[in-house]
């Protein structure tokens, strides 16, 4: 799903592909297996949106000797009719970007129309918590997006733990999504609410998790229902033309 957010901005399909990269960096594909893991300094341009791989101007090593394999890069956009300029924080273990300014933008446009306009912003909110290493915002927006999916349905008002029980019961979702539900329910809480414990802390994995777990849910009541609507059609199209075989 989150692959389909560039199409309509990307034509080449060489920046197609690269744009899909830039993706896995964020570790924002559900379907990752489709495509080749890029390293280096792919990135989704900020200035002008295009995929490039990024020039390096200056980098300057980590000065701090616990994180010593990062490096901070001053970059620049190698399309001529940009030339922006990026900085980059880079993994030189992963070989890798982990952060960049001005982050890529993301906004409810870059998502299936089939996705109702709510959820969508809530996801691109997200996407951009994510680029922003804002982990706790990730998950809330997350929960946030859960709510609106229940609303959307018209799911009775209540807790959100009891909406998802609903949902499961009006066969909206199966049993392991409903599962799925109940931790992003959790870790949108741990977000939003302080803990005594560890699970005040949310990961970068913990972000990248739970917002699978909602891609699904979203693939699943929204995108697929459409898509094999769009298939169907397209099948009873071609065989109402003469000749064809059913």
């Amino acid at each position: 799903m989150i692959a389909l957010a560039y199409r309509a901005s990307i034509s080449n399909q060489r920046e197609y592909r690269r744009c899909i990269g830039v993706n896995r960096l964020l570790g924002l594909l559900v379907a990752d297996t489709e495509y080749p893991e890029l390293y280096g300094f792919d990135w989704n341009c900020p200035h002008c949106g295009v995929a490039v791989h990024l020039k390096v101007r200056k980098q300057i090593k980590n000065p701090d000797s616990v994180e010593d394999w990062y490096s901070f890069c001053i970059c620049e956009c190698p399309r001529r009719g940009c030339l922006g300029v990026v900085f980059v924080k880079f993994d030189n273990n992963n070989n890798r970007i982990r952060a960049a300014y001005p982050y890529p933008g993301t906004s409810e446009q870059h998502f299936p129309d089939s996705i109702p306009s709510r959820i969508r912003t809530d996801m691109a909110e997200a996407v951009r918590a994510f680029a922003a290493d804002c982990h706790k915002s990730v998950v809330v927006m997350c929960r946030r997006a859960l709510q609106n999916i229940a609303l959307d349905k018209k799911i009775p008002r209540a807790e959100i733990k009891e909406q998802i029980k609903q949902m499961q019961m009006a066969g909206l979702i199966t049993k392991p999504l409903s599962d799925a539900a109940q931790e992003i329910r959790h870790f949108g809480g741990f977000g939003a609410h302080p803990q005594e414990d560890i699970l005040d802390e949310t990961t970068e994995t913990d972000a990248l998790k739970v917002f699978r777990q909602l891609d699904q849910i979203v693939r699943n009541i929204y995108v697929m229902p459409a898509e094999t609507k769009e298939l169907a059609k397209r099948r009873q199209g071609i065989q109402q033309k003469p000749g064809s075989k059913s």
